[in-house]
């Protein structure tokens, strides 16, 4: 685990409404880890672990309320968003998608949510200490792209002498100068910018968590990760146990303040009660159906047992599905779905606009919530309909991706609020540092909660659709014969018409001869 964290001078500072902006990058990676899975997953700090992708989150301070943000507000924000991340991390491979309307108001914070309905949690009661107020979108990884982390990227812009870097990516390849990539494979990273108690200066942070792949047994914690000249912090954590009802964690120091550290043998044992806020789930997606109005198909199994023990009715499952600008869910088709008891549905607009294409489209993020059978086997599908995109001068068809959902259990009956606590430990450090990542944050209160995460053994991917596009070359016989045809329909139209007047007027003048005569 490595963390670095510095104070980035901006001219421009956070917009009085954002308390923080998040980047979370999380690859495609079938590597697995015990410790990870059920420490890491349950972190308070990382609200999207679950789906394949680049997920940007910006969370409201306290005092924000959704009814006084209005389209002015939203666009204010956007903008400092994107000005305060083109100004710090231009590497940023998601920046030239940054758009109008890149951000949507989003159900975040899964701890904190009280009740059986967050949206209406948080549009009608706001609790006061809630931080589930927040903007988000996610973005695939860049198809040029071979690495997906965000060192990767400037670190080979780097090689290449291709980019003038900022004080703040200058910090991050300084911190991870020299740490070479071994046997590690990266499970996530998180960079956050929030307000520093200087009104200068921004706090940055940046997280990054792999799991090493030791060449035996005996060697988990011996030259692993060789570390040269980084300045870091790195902390390796490995065998976790289970001793009634505390989890052991074996840890060891590789690097403290910019120091290297001799392993000790045998390595510190800490001892902690982590709450329940992840369980393990086997799920399994799909995209069915042709052109541009499909099906989307995903199949859960929740594969602990005693998770909730009231009847099934209380158990309702809540996907949280974010919709990029490339595709749209029809609210009213999802209503009438809704109408017949299919599903439930969980809106913070009334309307999307379905007519638009895509460049001029916003993302959005909707909530719909099924029910759990007492098979605790679910078989989910709700439609999806994919824009018309930007014309291409060399392809034919271009790819609309598809971001996994994050899928939650309500449990009525269980209150799985944290109850984390350090059981034994003598170093404050290793307490601070387990704090950074959220994993012994004793301050942090959620009791009360009956929401949980469903976690697969590996991040859901990234889906795509192959969608036909307008074909610039040829637009010069489209239009002419768009033209032609155009033309050709008027002038039947015209001699169409004519011919009626004609016949029309014929007719009258008949009836009016009849009636002299008579």
């Amino acid at each position: 685990m490595l963390n670095v964290k510095m104070d980035t001078q901006l001219e421009t500072p956070l917009d009085p409404l954002i308390d923080t902006i998040e980047i979370t990058w999380i690859p495609a990676t079938n590597i697995e880890s015990s410790t990870f899975d059920h420490f890491l997953a349950s972190s308070s700090r990382f609200d999207r672990m679950s789906a394949v992708g680049i997920h940007l989150q910006v969370r409201l301070r306290e005092e924000a309320d959704w009814s006084a943000i209005n389209a002015t507000h939203h666009e204010r924000i956007e903008n400092n968003v994107r000005g305060i991340l083109q100004n710090t991390i231009p590497s940023l491979e998601i920046l030239p998608s940054l758009s109008r309307g890149f951000l949507a108001k989003s159900l975040c914070d899964f701890r904190a949510w009280k009740t059986s309905n967050p949206l209406d949690e948080i549009l009608r009661q706001p609790a006061v200490a809630s931080s589930s107020r927040c903007y988000s979108s996610s973005f695939p990884f860049s198809p040029k792209s071979k690495d997906t982390s965000f060192y990767s990227r400037i670190i080979r812009a780097a090689d290449e002498n291709s980019v003038d870097f900022t004080t703040t990516e200058r910090t991050l390849l300084e911190a991870q100068h020299d740490l070479h990539d071994g046997q590690r494979d990266l499970k996530l990273a998180l960079m956050t910018f929030s307000r520093s108690s200087a009104s200068a200066t921004i706090d940055a942070e940046y997280l990054e968590a792999w799991i090493t792949r030791p060449s035996s047994p005996d060697e988990s914690f011996r030259a692993v990760l060789p570390i040269g000249k980084s300045k870091s912090d790195v902390l390796v954590v490995t065998s976790t146990a289970r001793d009634l009802d505390f989890d052991k964690l074996e840890l060891i120091w590789l690097q403290r303040d910019g120091k290297r550290v001799v392993p000790t043998s045998p390595p510190s044992i800490l001892e902690i009660r982590a709450p329940k806020t992840t369980i393990a789930a086997s799920l399994q997606a799909a995209i069915t159906g042709e052109g541009f109005h499909r099906r989307y198909v995903m199949d859960v199994e929740i594969l602990e047992t005693g998770i909730c023990s009231a009847p099934s009715e209380s158990k309702t499952i809540l996907m949280r599905v974010p919709i990029s600008n490339t595709a749209y869910i029809d609210l009213d088709e999802i209503r009438r779905m809704e109408r017949f008891g299919e599903l439930k549905l969980l809106s913070f607009t009334k309307h999307i606009e379905i007519e638009r294409p895509s460049p001029v489209s916003s993302q959005h993020v909707v909530g719909l919530e099924f029910t759990m059978p007492s098979t605790n086997q679910s078989h989910i599908e709700f439609p999806i309909h994919f824009r018309y995109q930007a014309p291409s001068e060399s392809e034919l068809y271009r790819q609309a991706p598809v971001i996994a959902p994050d899928i939650f259990l309500f449990c009525r009956d269980g209150d799985h609020g944290p109850k984390k606590k350090l059981k034994s430990s003598d170093d404050d450090d290793v307490r601070n540092y387990l704090q950074t990542w959220g994993i012994s944050d004793q301050g942090r209160s959620c009791s009360g909660s009956h929401w949980l995460r469903l976690a697969a053994v590996s991040p859901l991917p990234i889906m795509t659709v192959l969608t036909p596009v307008g074909y610039l070359p040829s637009r010069w016989l489209v239009s002419s014969m768009t033209l032609c045809f155009a033309t050709m329909g008027a002038v039947i139209l015209v001699w169409v018409s004519v011919g009626v007047a004609k016949r029309t007027l014929r007719a009258s003048a008949g009836a009016d001869w009849k009636g002299k005569t008579d």
